[in-house]
């Protein structure tokens, strides 16, 4: 099993537990500033120094590997084995079969924390025409009466799920199973894209009665809301997925502005709030397929060459030119998993990272060796599941590691508690 950190904040009700359960004498010796005080020290100690663990998920396999990962750890995965044979997927340690229920091909669209899970696959009587299927049951058999197939699946921690179902006449974003999107849309380029923790939905789709698509979010078209002159939403270039909204309806996405009609400018915006220029100037761009946005509304981006919490640089060491650093997911705790280019020679390698711990250094990958790596998911009590390519048989393998505090953190907090204990005593 692994471990998790301990969470750095108590509820009242815990709070008066602990008070209740405190000896008379100690509560009446120790009043409430110096309390308060030892409270704060515990909740700031998982940021003196957090370890991780690393726990082998699946190793041995011939490509690398991808998978999804709900809050309280359960995994699906999918790999080729090295021994040959078609891809695979793994549930919690548990390989599936190659066919369910009709289906072959499968690809994985995530597991909840309840161990629900989604694929996508191909139905075996008609190859090429894929769809849904929850727990083993296909979804949406009859929802349209031609040849349609479904695509871009998710199911969320929560078990809020979404797709795309498809035809050349139509298409519409699934919520929950229902057509959601041709209430706004007109079935043209619908494609989903994210799910948020309660369910609400972010797609690209054509308005009725309008030329182009845009990016919507539970019915909304996002960019009527603000004024964004020259600038305009599109999906990447590469095929990515440069935007991410939250439940509070806060929108993180990159906007891209045509320059003297000969190239492409990209900056990243929160909600109508220039970021890039705030923090590189008007000139300069931002990656065009990553920004990332929180519960908190705190917005994770890049510009290929380093990267920034809303204005704030994160770990990049200046004194180090030919490093290049990318980063690739954000969790409700502000957590971030990025990964490190350096170059040995003409050799590039990459080390990936969570916060400032370097996780390929934690399973004895040196400088110069981890040149194949990659983050799958982040879920937000700081597990990562990532995968990463043997040097020298070149064969792949994915972890889970997770954070456990640091002992020297907790008894750093000794002399300082003792030290408050003291005064307040005096």
């Amino acid at each position: 099993m692994h471990s998790t950190m301990a969470s750095s904040s108590k509820s009242p009700l815990a709070r008066r537990a602990c008070r209740r359960t405190r000896p008379l004498g100690a509560a009446s010796a120790a009043p409430r500033g110096a309390l308060a005080a030892l409270l704060a020290l515990i909740a700031l100690s998982p940021c003196m120094g957090v370890e991780y663990t690393h726990r082998l998920l699946w190793g041995d396999i011939s490509s690398a590997g991808w998978g999804h990962l709900s809050n309280n750890g359960h995994y699906f995965l999918i790999g080729r084995p090295a021994s040959g044979g078609p891809r695979r997927l793994m549930l919690d340690g548990n390989l599936l079969p190659e066919e369910i229920g009709g289906l072959t091909e499968l690809t994985p669209g995530g597991v909840d924390d309840a161990g629900n899970w989604m694929v996508v696959g191909n139905l075996i009587e008609y190859p090429g025409y894929a769809r849904v299927m929850y727990n083993g049951v296909i979804q949406n058999e009859n929802w349209f009466d031609g040849p349609w197939r479904s695509l871009m699946a998710h199911l969320n921690p929560q078990g809020k799920m979404m797709w795309t179902n498809g035809s050349t006449v139509r298409a519409t974003v699934m919520k929950q199973g229902v057509d959601y999107s041709d209430q706004w849309t007109d079935g043209w380029y619908d494609r989903s894209w994210d799910v948020t923790p309660e369910g609400r939905i972010l797609w690209w789709g054509r308005g009725y009665g309008e030329a182009q698509p845009e990016l919507w979010f539970d019915g909304e078209a996002l960019a009527r809301r603000y004024d964004l002159g020259e600038w305009e939403v599109t999906p990447s270039e590469w095929g990515s997925m440069p935007w991410q909204a939250n439940d509070s309806g806060e929108v993180a996405w990159v906007l891209r502005r045509l320059v003297d009609g000969r190239y492409y400018r990209y900056h990243v915006f929160k909600g109508d709030y220039d970021l890039t220029a705030e923090v590189l100037g008007p000139n300069r761009d931002a990656l065009d397929s990553f920004a990332r946005i929180n519960s908190s509304g705190r917005v994770l981006w890049g510009n290929g060459y380093r990267f920034w919490l809303d204005e704030t640089p994160m770990f990049f060491d200046q004194s180090l030119p030919d490093n290049t650093a990318f980063p690739q997911r954000l969790n409700e705790r502000n957590d971030i998993v990025w990964y490190r280019q350096r170059f040995v020679g003409s050799q590039g390698s990459r080390s990936l990272f969570v916060n400032d711990y370097d996780l390929t250094a934690g399973i004895g990958l040196t400088q110069g060796t981890a040149w194949g790596v990659q983050v799958c998911d982040l879920n937000d009590r700081g597990d990562v599941l990532w995968t990463v390519a043997d040097p020298t048989t070149l064969k792949w393998s994915l972890y889970l590691s997770s954070p456990v505090p640091e002992p020297g953190s907790l008894l750093l907090l000794l002399p300082s508690a003792a030290l408050l204990l003291r005064r307040q005593r005096g």
